[in-house]
């Protein structure tokens, strides 16, 4: 609101003009004259105006052209009358009353004190809240949607959330002395359920098990031991990787990786496991590959290829399918057909092919899953050996890149040196008085500027340089501790394998069709009629000329 110069207003109540304290008595038409007149957000008075910005937290005072300068005190009357009545500053106001006051601009007298505004308490989860994602981008522009992302892990003493506590923010004025008033700020709680404890600080909740965390609907974090999937493992849930149990309650899908300590599901079809211990399907397996550090074992197996450190167990059939055990192959009421079985500890079976199906081939006493392994590991170390090699020579030429660079950047170095020299002798003499000094200087600038841009971009080519170095020595530690990893493998592999005797021998409960083919540690024989009740085993023998071989034999 403006009220104009010389108008009569009513102050506000409880306050009174300068006129008014001098006189005793009400206003009148002329008190604006001397210089008092009281209104919200604009005052003028004679010789000056009073302004309040919009949110009152400002006041300002404009000095008229041609009246003149107010008093100090008449005008801190004035901004009582105006109820300008906090933060005041006594210097501004005392440059508003000097000779030399700008006019005609709103000079600031006085300033509110801002609110600190309350902020509410927040929690920061330091692990994915929802770690399955629609799908990861793979080559080409391409999306996995098999991929979702990995299951995040934990280990004991992890902090998994921290809390910022709340802050009580501080009331402020405007000008007018007015409150500004601040929310109540809101709190939130941290709930440590199963597997988590609250920290010392009481503002962070700390993982007391391995696992992985989670946030469950009702707000509490938790840190499961094992990974639960009610239902398919399938396009729902990605890929898992897991170093823990995972429980599916239904089937592992085609074209899905599990990763994980021990896999429990209720079937497995055309998927790719890995598991560091055992692997326990409850029904069968189809389509499958499945390397397992511990025992494996389901209903049946087709079309499926099976490596395990510890057994295998097969209670219904094993059609078409590769199994290698360092343990023995149980399946006592299992018929194998078109398969291959290696069992390092014997196999019980009990049935072996049919009138129709193609041979079966069954190893007993001979570790063939250790074998494979060890080959794969000196296939992985002479890759690893090559990439090493070709790692090297990239160095060499980096290495090279690099000392041609360095006496570059050294004679530019000399270059600019000798210019700064030359450049304060030109100074000298054009500070003297010679003419020709300034056309040399800007010769001379122009000279600089180049072999600055040139050292520039020499110094740029060598931390490229540098970087790549780096990047390879980093490259080249990976590969080599690889390879140091894959060697100490296979040497735990050929010391487990000469720990644990093989066991050469093959029960069969019910038939074994002609042509199947068994093999033991030394000699290996192909049925050539169906057997009953066969149970064999490799044995040496000597023949009366004292003479020893291996020999498949029923077991005495």
């Amino acid at each position: 609101e403006t009220v104009a110069a010389g108008a009569e207003v009513t102050p506000p109540q409880g306050e009174v003009t300068p006129s008014q304290e001098e006189s005793g008595s009400a206003a009148a038409p002329a008190a604006a004259q001397e210089g008092t007149v009281v209104g919200r957000g604009t005052h003028p008075t004679a010789g000056f105006s009073i302004t309040t910005s919009s949110d009152d937290m400002s006041a300002f005072v404009t000095l008229l052209d041609g009246a003149n300068r107010p008093d100090l005190e008449k005008l801190r009357a004035a901004l009582r009358a105006a109820n300008v009545v906090f933060g005041l500053d006594e210097e501004a106001l005392q440059k508003v009353c000097a000779a030399d006051a700008a006019l005609n601009e709103p000079l600031p007298v006085a300033a509110g004190q801002p609110a600190e505004q309350s902020r509410d308490a927040v929690v920061e989860y330091l692990f994915d809240l929802q770690p399955l994602k629609a799908g990861r981008e793979g080559e080409h522009d391409s999306i996995d949607f098999r991929d979702r992302g990995d299951i995040p892990q934990v280990n004991d003493g992890d902090v998994l959330a921290r809390k910022t506590p709340l802050f009580d923010g501080v009331p402020g004025k405007d000008v007018h002395g007015r409150a500004l008033k601040v929310r109540k700020p809101k709190d939130v709680r941290m709930n440590a359920g199963s597997g988590t404890h609250l920290g010392e600080d009481r503002l962070s909740i700390v993982a007391s098990a391995a696992g992985y965390p989670a946030l469950t609907p009702a707000g509490v974090i938790a840190v499961f031991p094992e990974y639960r999937i009610d239902g398919d493992l399938g396009y729902k849930t990605g890929h898992v990787d897991f170093s823990g149990r995972v429980i599916v309650s239904g089937v592992v899908q085609q074209g899905f990786r599990v990763k994980c300590g021990e896999l429990l599901a209720r079937e497995v079809e055309g998927a790719e496991i890995e598991a560091s211990g055992d692997v326990v399907i409850s029904g069968g397996v189809i389509g499958a590959r499945i390397r397992a550090g511990g025992s494996v074992s389901a209903k049946y197996f087709h079309t499926s290829h099976v490596e395990a450190l510890g057994d295998v167990l097969a209670r219904t059939e094993v059609v078409e399918s590769e199994i290698e055990s360092s343990g023995a192959f149980v399946g006592d009421r299992c018929t194998v057909l078109a398969s291959t079985i290696s069992a390092r500890r014997g196999a019980t079976i009990a049935e072996i092919g049919s009138p129709s199906s193609p041979p079966s081939r069954i190893v007993v006493g001979v570790d063939e899953r250790v074998m494979h392994q060890v080959l794969q590991y000196e296939i992985q170390i002479a890759e690893l050996e090559k990439k090493l090699e070709a790692l090297a020579a990239e160095r060499e030429e980096l290495d090279q890149q690099r000392a041609e660079l360095e006496p570059r950047i050294a004679a530019l170095a000399q270059v600019q040196d000798r210019a700064i020299v030359r450049q304060r002798e030109l100074e000298r003499s054009l500070k003297a008085g010679d003419g020709k000094a300034a056309a040399q200087l800007e010769l001379l600038a122009e000279q600089t500027r180049s072999s600055e841009r040139e050292i520039e971009q020499l110094f740029d080519q060598q931390d490229k340089v540098n970087a790549a170095l780096d990047r390879l020595d980093q490259q080249r530690a990976e590969d080599e501790a690889a390879v140091v990893a894959c060697r100490a493998e296979i040497m735990q592999l050929r010391a487990w394998s000469e720990e644990n005797v093989g066991k050469a021998e093959l029960k069969v409960q019910k038939r074994t069709h002609q042509g199947t083919l068994v093999r033991g540690a030394y000699v290996e024989v192909t049925l050539n009629e169906d057997k009953n009740l066969l149970w064999l085993e490799e044995r040496e023998v000597t023949n009366e000329q004292g003479e020893t071989s291996w020999r498949l034999m029923p077991k005495s």
